[in-house]
């Protein structure tokens, strides 16, 4: 089986959706919350 990941900064309406595609694909769906201050560099456009 491969791993793999995506990772986004979203509000919560669009992570549903997102959720809900990867499930209906078949994927395993595994969300992490994440410290703001982790990912620094991640939220610096919004």
């Amino acid at each position: 089986m491969m791993d793999w990941q995506e990772v986004t900064i979203d509000g919560e309406t669009h992570l549903k959706r997102l959720v809900d595609m990867y499930e209906e694909l078949g994927f395993e769906v595994r969300l992490e919350e994440v410290k703001p201050e982790e990912v620094e560099h991640c939220t610096q456009c919004l």
